[in-house]
């Protein structure tokens, strides 16, 4: 049993390494942020025009909908990164589901 947690262990510590170092970039009208597949935000960049007071409510728009789509990416992203990772760990696993 211990072997087994052991295992799992360092399983999890792979797909931890592995998500880190995927990097999603999205992009939105000039607003680009950018993370790591561990769900980490590690850069948003936003055009000078953006900072406008009158741009407010579309930068906050903006905003939200590409966080939205950045975590979308870093969920689709680690799903991949499970997936491969399982597929290497049980080379047949993959005939189970139709691949």
């Amino acid at each position: 049993m211990d072997d087994l947690l052991g295992n799992s262990e360092a399983m999890q510590k792979q797909l931890t390494e592995a998500l880190h170092k995927i990097q999603i970039k999205e992009e939105l009208d000039g607003i680009v942020v950018e993370a790591s597949g561990n769900r980490e935000i590690t850069n948003i960049q936003i055009p000078a025009s953006m900072m406008n007071p009158e741009e407010k409510e579309r930068l906050e728009d903006n905003l939200t909908v590409i966080l939205n789509r950045t975590l979308q990416a870093i969920s689709k992203a680690e799903q991949e990164a499970s997936t491969k990772m399982m597929e290497d760990l049980l080379p047949g696993l993959s005939n189970l589901f139709g691949k």
